[in-house]
Order: C-alpha cells, then sequence, then structure tokens
C-alpha cells in the first residue's frame, strides 16, 4: 500500500505543527499546547505517511467539553484558549453529538501531489469517522476555515457556514455539517475508493 493511517505519536505530530506554521500565521497553536491535548485523547490525532514513511497528511478530530464548545461556536473562545481540561478522553467524545475537527494540514497542498494527498485524507478521515463514531447516530462536525484551500475543502464536502469571521475572536469562519448514513455514503461516493491505496491501522 502506498500509504498508512496511523495514530501520530509524538515526533510526527511535532513535524505536523511545524507544517502549519506558513500557512496559520497568528492561528498557529504551539507544539506544547498541541501535545497536552494529544495526551489526554491520543486516539484524535491522525497521520498519514506513504511507503518512505515520509508524514503527507495529518488530522485531528475532537470531543470538546460542552460548555467550552457553545463558547467556541458562538465565537467567544479560540483553539488558544483550548487547554487539555477541554479536551475529552476519547471515550467521552465517542459518546458527544458534536464533534470538532481541528488540525488538518497536508505536505505541499499547492502540487499536484499535495492534492493527491488531500483526497487520500478526506477519505481516511470520512473512514475514521465510520470506524470510530459509527453512522447509526447522526452528528455535527465543526471546522475552522483557517486558510482559502482549507475553506475550499470543507465547500467541496458539504460544509455550512455558520459563523461569520466578522463576529468572532479568531476571525475566522467556522463551518459546520450534520453528517448521517446517507451524506457519508455521498461524500465517499464523491471522493472515491482509496482501499487498495490506503492502509487503515486505527484501532
Amino acid at each position: 500500500n502506498k500509504y498508512k493511517i496511523s495514530f501520530c505519536d509524538n515526533q510526527s505530530l511535532r513535524e505536523a505543527d511545524e507544517m502549519t506554521k506558513p500557512y496559520f500565521g497568528s492561528d498557529f497553536i504551539p507544539f506544547d499546547q498541541i501535545e497536552q491535548w494529544r495526551l489526554k485523547n491520543h486516539k484524535g490525532f491522525v497521520q498519514i505517511t506513504n511507503a518512505e514513511s515520509v508524514l503527507c497528511a495529518c488530522f485531528v478530530i475532537l470531543g470538546l467539553e460542552p460548555s467550552f464548545l457553545d463558547q467556541f461556536i458562538a465565537g467567544r473562545l479560540t483553539e488558544h484558549d483550548m487547554d487539555s481540561n477541554v479536551i475529552l478522553p476519547f471515550d467521552e467524545m465517542k459518546k458527544q453529538n458534536r464533534i470538532y475537527i481541528s488540525g488538518v494540514v497536508v505536505r505541499n497542498p499547492d502540487l499536484y501531489m499535495g492534492h493527491k494527498r488531500a483526497v487520500v485524507m478526506l477519505w481516511a478521515m470520512l473512514q475514521y469517522i465510520k470506524k470510530i463514531f459509527g453512522l447509526r447516530k447522526d452528528r455535527t462536525f465543526y471546522a475552522v476555515g483557517l486558510t482559502n484551500e482549507s475553506e475550499k475543502l470543507l465547500n467541496t464536502m458539504g460544509f455550512t457556514l455558520c459563523g461569520n469571521k466578522k463576529n468572532r475572536k479568531d476571525k475566522s469562519n467556522l463551518y459546520r455539517i450534520d453528517l448521517d448514513k446517507n451524506k457519508w455514503n455521498d461524500l465517499i461516493a464523491k471522493i472515491g475508493d482509496y482501499s487498495k491505496m490506503a492502509s487503515l491501522e486505527i484501532d
């Protein structure tokens, strides 16, 4: 298989965090803060590596303490305000109806290879959601559009704007998608099947 999808370790998360630096500007979250989140729920951090074990992409899916999430959705708090106390442990996260997609990073997103990696990453995210949360229950996923690329990606995936950057402390648009089984099937049909190219190792 060309790609391996697995949980991040300390080292790969540090590398992924560095990759976000040029794109995120003042939204950049220092590694020490993110590592605290990972220690609270390491199964929320997923990496995609290629056959040469090079980190190609990474995504972070978290359950947040509901009252914090309310304030975040309202635009009054930002990712910088997130400490490990508001990150839910894995078993708690699985029970939530509202989930936050935090970081999404792809190596060289502007190149053709980067586009390919982004598509594999989207496939991996959908597989992760199915495996970790199941599709029996509807869930709402939230994500912030930090860059033009990420906004494009969110629109492609059918996310809708639910918080205008003008009214938010983080000065970024907030998006949401209500995901049920039908919507999941639509998205996977749109992205295509990468199971022959990527092995899912998230147990």
